[in-house]
């Protein structure tokens, strides 16, 4: 049993920790399969050659370890089921059935590595404290923002220029590359709070990380992922100068303030390098062949990150859905117009001249989408997808608010998490709430922390 939980262990990380980076790298090993898919799949077999040598015994001890981590967070379980659920059943009247289900290999994959999750905290490792393993799970996820800054930074060093030349990004979608970096850098805030303060090498780690990847954000471009890092930036300074207050903590609030200046200094050394290196360059390519401008992008980062009219696509692609749905029959705007309806309304002889015109080229079929979670939810599924929806968020942040008392730090490092996916699917969102990986990530943390600190208060209740 113990190589087994061993293994498990090891399979269920590696899953979480690539999942993630994959957003933000470009791996593909042999055409679709990637790494997550591999490692789940191993973790699936796993599974099911226990259950074959364990018999009832492991097969009772699965699901019953998985009902007791998921019955913490049912205010946000059961309505997560129902949507999954009335989303199947919206397949039946939707138009485009390949294209409604190409969604699923996020959902089904996300959705094994939460019960996956769910039995590790419970199952797996019985002499080992959840908050060990609590501790493992936001390592995993918090080290993918270092892993994808470095790579990118080494990439640039090495190559002088990732996936575009002015931007830092190993992808196309520069947006996803950050929210990456982003997201998983609040995580890994919480991870090093937990794990190191007050110790003096919290500092360091606190300072490494944060210059690597805030610049990383700041450098790739992204609009919307820097204004939301600025936004958040300020919580957790503002939240750990009261506790440093708070506990009377004069030399720990002097080495606090004193890392800020030194993350400020650092940030802006690599960005101001980085600009230098990548103007240079740009120079240099566009003195002969002024032609090549438009290939390589002529704007710099600080242009980009202040450019006012970046949601000006974002109204013409929102008033074409609001209108879409307006006009639905009473009945579909229950129970939404199915599950491609999202993408087949801007097919229409009516909105796709308007679309290819916005884009200044001819487009495919399912090429275009509404850019929000809500509008996705509320023309696949109506209003009873959407209820679902704001069911979800809301019974997740009950959960968290439950443990407000022993963990008000984890409820404002993960309530941070949550608002960057939630921000970033609001402005960018192809299926939904659900086919969102960053979603999913924040319900697994939930249940990690709402299952440790019930542990918490059982082993209290014993002594």
């Amino acid at each position: 049993m113990k190589k087994f939980d061993t293994l498990y262990e090891q399979l269920l990380l590696l899953s979480l920790f690539f999942v993630i980076v994959e957003i933000a790298l470009h791996m593909p090993m042999i055409t679709f399969i990637t790494p997550y898919k591999i490692t789940l799949g191993l973790l699936g077999l796993l599974i099911v050659g226990k259950m074959i040598v364990g018999g009832k015994s492991f097969i009772h001890h699965f699901f019953s370890s998985i009902g007791k981590a998921l019955k913490p967070i049912r205010l946000a379980i059961i309505p997560t089921f129902l949507y999954l659920a009335f989303d199947v059943i919206s397949l039946f009247y939707t138009k485009d059935i390949p294209f409604a289900l190409t969604k699923y290999v996020t959902i089904l994959s996300m959705l094994a590595i939460l019960l996956c999750t769910a039995y590790y905290l419970v199952g797996v490792h019985g002499d080992v404290p959840v908050r060990k393993k609590v501790q493992r799970i936001l390592l995993t996820i918090g080290v993918t923002a270092i892993a994808t800054a470095v790579y990118a930074y080494v990439y640039h060093t090495i190559f002088h220029q990732t996936f575009y030349a002015r931007r830092l990004s190993m992808i196309e979608d520069y947006n996803q590359f950050s929210i990456v970096v982003i997201f998983s850098y609040f995580i890994l805030l919480l991870f090093l709070r937990r794990e190191y303060r007050p110790k003096k090498i919290y500092y360091f780690w606190l300072v490494l990380c944060s210059a690597l990847s805030i610049s990383a954000v700041t450098l790739s471009g992204s609009r919307r992922s820097y204004l939301m890092m600025l936004a958040c930036l300020f919580i957790p300074v503002i939240y750990e100068c009261i506790s440093y207050f708070q506990e009377k903590n004069k030399r720990g609030f002097v080495r606090f303030l004193a890392s800020i200046v030194l993350i400020v200094g650092i940030y802006s050394g690599i960005t101001f390098m980085y600009n230098k290196t990548t103007t240079e360059r740009y120079e240099a390519l566009t003195e002969e062949n002024e032609d090549i401008i438009n290939i390589i992008g002529a704007k710099p980062v600080e242009e980009i990150l202040t450019d006012e009219e970046a949601l000006g696509k974002r109204e013409v692609i929102w008033g074409l859905a609001i209108d879409a749905y307006k006009n639905l029959p009473t009945l579909n705007k229950i129970i939404g117009g199915g599950g491609s309806y999202a993408s087949d309304l801007y097919d229409t002889p009516h909105t796709k001249p308007i679309i290819e015109k916005m884009y200044w080229k001819e487009l495919p079929d399912q090429y275009m989408n509404p850019h929000n979670f809500i509008l996705v939810d509320l023309l696949t599924g109506g209003i009873v997808k959407t209820v679902l929806t704001l069911a979800t968020i809301l019974g997740a942040l009950i959960c968290l608010l439950r443990n407000r008392k022993e963990q008000h730090a984890e409820l404002v490092y993960i309530f941070i998490a949550a608002a960057i996916a939630l921000g970033n699917i609001f402005v960018s969102s192809k299926y939904g709430l659900f086919n969102d990986k960053f979603v999913w990530t924040v319900l697994i943390l939930v249940m990690a922390f709402s299952v440790e600190r019930l542990c918490t208060a059982t082993l209290d209740n014993k002594k």
